[in-house]
């Protein structure tokens, strides 16, 4: 950037050219809870940030970031710097969601994701690909992330409606069910929009509640009920188990963090 500075290159032509060349825009996709993301489109995200991220900082005052004026990089990066970056300045021009500058048809989601914006993003990935192999999931699986569904530049359209109404509790219903992805010190707990995501499950015994973590740089996926890679390896018909995880034990912290969502404890 040279003696340009960080917030200068944030409204530059330079970056927002970057951004639209690599997320042009696809289509407007009318319901909300129809946006959710496949792993691939995922991964385009997530390919794009490592490419493009040593030229940023975090622009968020110290009272409200840890990271705040430093220079960003993937092994920081979270959903708070993405949405900074990526996700307001790309669907600025259109007034769409980010999910719109990757699919041209609705994307209903498989699977909706209750999480901590402040956790690292290439945790979030990490989670979400071994949940995915978990499950057995297929490739065209999506997962609704609030974040790249909704239009970040007329969100009074999304909450201007009975909380029961919006586009997150309708995700909720097209979902087997929520995974909620946790960071070391499980801050989706204190967050009182988790809490209510979480209540939602008390209304339907069918949908399913996974927890997913990463420890040590491995991601950890405490499955509700009998996972279906489980099955496939011919375990105990209704095991309650604390390892679908390819035969590796979840981290106890996990695991007892957990107990009083989890519907198999």
């Amino acid at each position: 950037m040279g003696c340009q500075s960080s917030q200068e290159f944030h409204s530059s032509i330079e970056h927002q050219q970057t951004l639209l060349s690599a997320f042009p825009f696809q289509s407007y996709i009318h319901q909300t809870e129809h946006r959710a993301l496949t792993l691939e489109q995922l991964a385009q995200i997530v390919r794009f940030a490592s490419g493009q991220c040593s030229k940023w900082h975090d622009r968020a005052p110290a009272r409200l970031s840890n990271t705040s004026g430093q220079r960003l990089a993937l092994e920081i990066l979270n959903l708070y710097h993405v949405s900074d970056w990526m996700i307001r300045p790309a669907t600025r021009q259109m007034n769409c969601s980010f999910v719109e500058l990757l699919a041209a048809t609705e994307q209903v989601p498989n699977w909706y994701i209750s999480h901590w914006w402040g956790n690292l993003f290439c945790d979030l990935t990490k989670c979400l690909s071994k949940h995915a192999a978990v499950r057995l999931l297929p490739v065209e699986a999506s997962y609704w992330i609030c974040a790249f569904a909704l239009r970040q530049h007329c969100l009074d359209l999304d909450f201007n409606v009975d909380l029961m109404q919006t586009s997150f509790c309708k995700a909720i219903a097209l979902s087997a069910g929520i995974v909620l992805v946790l960071d070391n010190h499980s801050q989706a707990f204190t967050s009182a929009w988790c809490a209510f995501e979480l209540s939602l499950l008390d209304k339907d015994e069918s949908k399913l509640l996974d927890v997913a973590a990463v420890h040590h740089n491995e991601a950890m996926i405490l499955a509700d009920g009998v996972a279906e890679y489980d099955k496939l390896a011919q375990d105990t018909p209704g095991e309650k188990s604390h390892s679908n995880n390819f035969g590796q034990p979840l981290p106890a912290w996990m695991v007892s963090f957990a107990a009083p969502f989890n519907k198999t404890q």
